[in-house]
């Protein structure tokens, strides 16, 4: 199984493998970077700042770049089970991937973003 630097499994997406060797083989230059005027996607390069392989080890998991990537007006389960199975992801491809540092509920990183872009 092959996961991406923000915890998708490349194996189920329909660009894997033909058009996409893996966000890690393409240095994070994957087709939707181009549509939304990217060079690189920014989960791999926030892991590159961050230097950790990919955002399981982070100790900041789930971050903002999450809230931010997932629709605002979808439910919090619903952002809650897309976060644990991409730390579920994380865990099966990386024996290293620990709990994050802190524990928090998911969807309390969705809220707490939406309280702060809607107070701008």
């Amino acid at each position: 199984m092959l996961v991406s630097c923000c915890g998708n499994r490349c194996d189920l997406c329909e660009q894997y493998p033909g058009r996409c060797a893996g966000c890690q083989a393409v240095k994070g230059q994957v087709a939707w970077t181009a549509q939304m005027n990217l060079k690189v996607c920014p989960f791999v390069s926030c892991a590159a700042e961050t230097k950790v392989p990919h955002c399981g080890r982070c100790p900041d998991f789930p971050c903002e770049l999450y809230s931010l990537s997932f629709p605002e007006e979808a439910p919090d389960e619903e952002f809650d089970r897309y976060i644990n199975s991409r730390y579920d992801n994380f865990a099966q491809a990386d024996p290293e991937v620990t709990p994050p540092l802190q524990q928090r509920k998911p969807s309390a990183v969705k809220v707490k973003v939406r309280r702060r872009s809607s107070t701008r």
